[in-house]
């Protein structure tokens, strides 16, 4: 079982006995607005964690969905995962229940698993979108890093970039391993987003 651990937090595999939970923290009524009706509620949340759960036994592992729980207590609080799109190149997503937004958390988070996804792994590309809407993911993107690519879909999502072993291609907004390593220097301390 994959276990990380930051300052507040630890990053772990999903179990069955996490259903309740993982339910009750996606069916807030601001949480259900950043989200088609049909990738929320109990049914769709279920079948989520099933699949995440399924990943783990996967011969060849290529995506990796972890519970976010407080370290000081164990409470569930979310999920942050990455996902093998190409070799060397990942997608990133991160979700929290309502009453840990802006808490520092998903920073947090989102920070201990692109380590993990640079060092242990071996990649060089993450990409994640998310609706022009969700002002809060755009600025935890934006805080990582991340450099907005394009629109890409008719729901206005945006694509963004970050981790890049090499210098920008084509115009896109990538940036090195070492600029994000640098970024971690200049900011302030996750604990106090």
């Amino acid at each position: 079982m994959l276990t990380l651990l930051s300052g507040r937090l630890v990053l772990r595999d999903f179990h069955p006995t996490d259903e309740v939970d993982y339910v009750a923290l996606r069916t807030g009524e601001q949480f259900s607005r950043l989200y088609p009706a049909d990738e929320v509620g109990p049914a769709a949340s279920r079948y989520l964690l099933a699949m995440f759960i399924g990943w783990q036994v996967e011969p060849e592992r290529s995506c990796w969905q972890l519970a976010i729980t407080l370290r000081d207590n164990g409470a569930l609080i979310g999920s942050c995962g990455v996902r093998v799109l190409v070799p060397g190149e990942m997608s990133f997503g991160c979700e929290l229940g309502e009453r840990y937004w802006r808490q520092g958390y998903a920073l947090e988070a989102a920070d201990c698993l692109l380590r993990f996804a640079a060092e242990q792994l071996g990649c060089q590309r993450v990409v994640t979108d998310t609706l022009e809407a969700n002002h809060s993911a755009l600025m935890l993107a934006q805080r990582l890093g991340f450099i907005a690519e394009a629109s890409t879909t008719p729901r206005t999502r945006i694509q963004w970039s970050v981790l890049a072993g090499h210098t920008p291609v084509q115009g896109l907004g990538l940036i090195t391993k070492e600029h994000y390593a640098n970024l971690q220097h200049h900011r302030r301390p996750s604990g106090l987003a």
